[in-house]
């Protein structure tokens, strides 16, 4: 018989599912690596005593940074529950992937100066393409003689 996991949309888990094994991933499918990953977690919570919970987060990744990507899913929620529990798991933890995930996930990979600055547009350098790239175009195109010929 499969038995029901309990599912969460936080990280404000009951005591029983604390110190436990966490696989955190899409899990989106089933392949040959997750099936791994699966049953060496199977070989710890037999060992040690221990239950098994899976972190995913909507939306997948692939999709918070591809906003072009509407469903890019093998399996829906219902359908991973249904996989999960089958594979013996205690509990899911479904969380919202956002920036503030991203900082956590990026705290020790970027500087904190640039991590925690304050949202700014981009300005392009025009100065200095004009100066030196784009010099060229800019006396060719933007030249008295040219304004005139345009003008009149």
């Amino acid at each position: 018989m499969v038995k029901k996991l309990k599912f969460y949309k936080n990280f404000k888990i009951s005591s029983t599912h604390k110190k436990s094994i966490l696989l955190v991933g899409n899990f989106d499918g089933l392949h040959l690596g997750h099936q791994k990953l699966f049953n060496l977690a199977k070989k710890y919570k037999k060992k040690f005593k221990l239950k098994i919970g899976v972190i995913t987060f909507e939306p997948m990744p692939k999709m918070y940074f591809n906003k072009n990507l509407k469903n890019f899913r093998i399996s829906n929620i219902h359908q991973k529950i249904k996989i999960l529990e089958k594979l013996d798991i205690d509990f899911l933890i479904t969380k919202k992937f956002n920036k503030h995930i991203l900082k956590i996930a990026m705290k020790d990979e970027i500087p904190k100066n640039i991590l925690n600055r304050k949202k700014r547009g981009f300005t392009p350098p025009l100065i200095n393409w004009l100066n030196n790239s784009l010099s060229d175009l800019e006396s060719h195109y933007l030249s008295e003689k040219k304004i005139k010929e345009k003008v009149m």
